[in-house]
């Protein structure tokens, strides 16, 4: 008798059944006016909850001043935190040129930005954008040629979801 009652609660029926009434539950919720329902879908193209193309464009352009901000800086950081302290001097005027590079390319998009070209068209850009230079990185990383990895963090994340704006 104990072994068909425990047959009985590992049978698939009951948890079928639990399944369907959490899935009701989260229909009704979406369904009633208190919760969003872009909080309870992820859909794509166009939005990620309150992440807009727009807004993803103005982000991953003040990303790219405050970059070019932090490499340019006098007495920055940034050499010896990447190529670290030996090869620092060497690789300063390398970073150096990716500073200004990241700047002149924010500069860009902020211009076209403010003459309203559409943020997908942006967007398509930072895939490429933020994707290679993830890829360069990644590849400096292994060959040892950069020693952080704390770009990536960002650069990844920004590619992806530049990608998933993007999309219609």
């Amino acid at each position: 008798a104990q072994s068909a009652h425990r047959a009985q609660h590992l049978s698939p029926a009951p948890m079928h059944g639990l399944l369907l009434s959490k899935v009701a539950a989260r229909a009704s919720l979406a369904a009633s006016s208190a919760v969003p329902g872009g909080l309870l879908a992820l859909r794509g193209g166009r939005s990620l909850g309150p992440l807009t193309p727009e807004l993803m464009v103005d982000i991953a352009i003040v990303l790219n001043f405050a970059v070019a901000a932090a490499i340019l800086a006098p007495r920055s950081p940034a050499p010896a935190h990447f190529l670290g302290k030996k090869t620092a001097d060497d690789g300063a005027s390398v970073l150096g040129i990716a500073g200004f590079a990241a700047a002149m390319l924010a500069a860009l998009h902020a211009f076209l930005r403010f003459h309203e070209m559409p943020a997908t068209e942006h967007l398509n850009f930072f895939i490429f954008q933020f994707g290679a230079i993830a890829l360069i990185h990644l590849y400096k990383l292994f060959t040892g040629v950069i020693i952080s990895c704390d770009a990536l963090v960002v650069l990844t994340p920004m590619a992806l979801l530049s990608a998933y704006l993007a999309r219609d």
